[in-house]
């Protein structure tokens, strides 16, 4: 393995794929076109989480938006 970025536009649901990964443990973070960092509940710092992903299985990652106060 090794260190590698890639870049996906999420659909309104928030729903995107990438083809060709390898089964294993990712990191995913995620940023609004107006560089809004997206939380994801319960992951420390909160900013990415970490996910296994299996071959033929779609997995769900829960994120929710920061209060701009």
């Amino acid at each position: 393995g090794g260190f590698f970025s890639r870049k996906a536009l999420a659909d309104a649901k928030g729903r995107f794929a990438y083809d060709g990964l390898q089964p294993g443990l990712y990191e995913v973070s995620a940023v609004q076109d107006d560089s809004t960092i997206f939380l994801f509940p319960g992951a420390s710092p909160g900013s990415s989480a970490e996910v296994y992903l299996k071959l033929g299985r779609q997995e769900n990652v829960k994120l929710v938006v920061p209060d701009q106060n």
